[in-house]
């Protein structure tokens, strides 16, 4: 199984400036190794924005209603490191603490390559789209294997077509 990180990027660090995610500082990134069965990986929640109205004629049999947009779009993401290879614990700890979007990256900072993953998972921040973190979970499994699982959430922000 491939690795997958989750990262941020900085007003320094957009896509013009450093294309591949893979070459941004190692501070930025979070390297983590995703479930083997990617049903206990990810987990997604679409919802679109439908509104209804009652009809104003007496005696209606009509349902009415429109499509305005995409009400959000939200995914959870998991994984596992070993504890103690490497500083994974303070950058999940400090990633959520960081602020959500900058002068840039107005719909997201933070960034994810999910590789055996569905392809719209991979999302890399820009002036157009980008992820925010929305919570975190962390599980220490373990006293030997000192193995962390963790989960992420997600809001997908910016243009999603």
């Amino acid at each position: 199984m491939a690795n997958a990180f989750l990262y941020y990027r900085t007003p320094t660090t957009r896509i013009i400036d450093i294309a591949d995610p893979a070459n941004l500082p190692a501070s930025q990134k979070l390297t983590f190794t995703p479930p083997d069965d990617h049903s206990n990986g990810i987990d997604e929640e679409w919802a679109n924005n439908i509104a209804r109205k009652i009809p104003t004629k007496p005696k209606g049999r009509k349902i009415l209603q429109r499509d305005e947009g995409v009400s959000g779009w939200n995914f959870t993401i998991s994984g596992y490191w070993t504890v103690g290879l490497g500083d994974s614990e303070t950058k999940l700890h400090n990633f959520r603490k960081l602020p959500q979007e900058d002068s840039y990256h107005e719909f997201g900072v933070f960034g994810l390559e999910y590789p055996n993953g569905p392809s719209y998972l991979t999302i890399d921040p820009s002036d157009t789209k980008g992820l925010m973190i929305t919570g975190t979970r962390g599980k220490h499994v373990g006293a030997i294997n000192k193995i962390l699982d963790f989960s992420v959430g997600l809001s997908v922000g910016g243009d999603v077509s």
